[in-house]
C-alpha cells in the first residue's frame, strides 16, 4: 500500500486546489497524488481542453515532483436517464485523461438519494464499460453520506446489475463512518474489487484532523492488507480551518504512516 494525497485537501486554502498541492504537497512527504475534479476547477478546464490540456496537466504534475496516481471523475448518474448518458460523456473525458496520464483508476460518487435511483448510476456505467475496456482504466465506485452509494447493499444492486471486473469500490473511511457502513464486513464480501482508499478522520460530522477523530482507519488497513490490497491510500483531508491546511497535509502523512507501522 502506498500514501497519495488528494488535490481537495488544499480547496479553499490559497488559489486553485491542483496548484497548491503541486506547491506543497512534495515539500510535506508526498510522492504521489490523486488529481481530482471539482467543476470550473483548473483540472476540469485542462480536461476540457483536450490533448493540449492534458500536455499541460501531464507536466505540470510531473515537474512538480509528484507522480499521478488517480483521477476523480464528475459524478455518475443524474435525476434523469438523459441526465446519466449525459454524465457519461463527460467522464469519458476524464477517462482519457486518466489514460494519459498513466493512472490505473478513475474514482466518483453520485448525487442524493432524492436524484433518482441506483439505476441511473448503472446507466452511467454501461454507457461507459467499452470507454473502459478501450483504456484498461477501473472506475471506483465512492460513497457519500446520504447519497445514492452509501451502504453495501447499494454495491450489491449496481454489482448485480453490471458485472464487470473493472468497475469496483473506492473506500471512503470518512462517509462510510457517518453511514454506519462495516467495513471490514464490505471488504470481506467485495475483496477483488477494492480499487482505491480514501482516508479521513471525523468527530461527529465534522472532518477533523487525522488522529483527532473517531474513524477506525487502523481497522480498515488491517482488513486492507488480510486481503493483499496493493492500491493507494488517498489522504483526504476537508477540514473548515483552511488556514493551516499545509500543517494537517503533513500531520496526516505522518499519522498515515504510523498506522502503517501497526500492521
Amino acid at each position: 500500500m502506498e500514501m497519495c494525497v488528494a488535490t481537495v485537501s488544499y480547496r479553499g486554502w490559497r488559489g486553485d486546489e491542483l496548484e497548491e498541492a503541486l506547491k506543497d504537497a512534495v515539500s510535506a512527504g508526498y510522492r504521489f497524488v490523486e488529481v481530482q475534479y471539482i467543476p470550473n476547477n483548473l483540472f476540469s478546464k485542462l480536461i476540457e481542453e483536450g490533448p493540449k490540456g492534458l500536455k499541460k496537466l501531464d507536466e505540470m504534475v510531473r515537474n512538480s515532483g509528484l507522480t499521478p496516481v488517480v483521477v476523480y471523475c464528475p459524478p455518475f448518474g443524474g435525476p434523469t436517464e438523459n441526465d446519466a448518458r449525459v454524465r457519461a460523456k463527460e467522464i469519458m473525458k476524464f477517462i482519457d485523461g486518466a489514460k494519459w496520464l498513466g493512472c490505473k483508476v478513475v474514482v466518483s460518487t453520485d448525487g442524493p438519494r432524492t436524484e433518482g435511483g441506483i439505476e441511473r448510476i448503472v446507466t452511467t456505467l454501461k454507457e461507459l464499460e467499452p470507454k473502459i475496456e478501450e483504456t484498461g482504466v477501473n472506475i471506483g465506485l465512492e460513497p457519500h453520506f446520504n447519497n445514492r452509494i452509501e451502504q453495501i447493499s447499494d454495491y450489491g444492486q449496481i454489482f448485480r446489475a453490471i458485472p464487470n471486473d473493472q468497475i469496483g469500490i473506492c473506500i471512503d473511511t470518512g462517509h462510510f463512518y457517518l453511514a454506519k457502513v462495516n467495513v471490514p464486513r464490505l471488504v470481506a464480501k467485495y475483496p477483488d474489487q477494492i480499487f482505491h482508499v480514501h482516508l479521513k478522520d471525523h468527530k461527529g460530522p465534522a472532518s477533523v484532523p487525522f488522529g483527532k477523530g473517531e474513524v477506525d482507519n487502523l481497522g480498515c488497513l488491517k482488513v486492507l492488507k488480510e486481503i493483499g490490497y496493493e492500491g493507494y491510500l488517498s489522504v483526504e483531508l476537508e477540514i473548515k480551518d483552511k488556514a493551516n491546511t499545509p500543517k494537517y497535509v503533513r500531520e496526516a502523512r505522518k499519522n498515515v504512516e504510523g498506522l502503517l507501522r501497526y500492521l
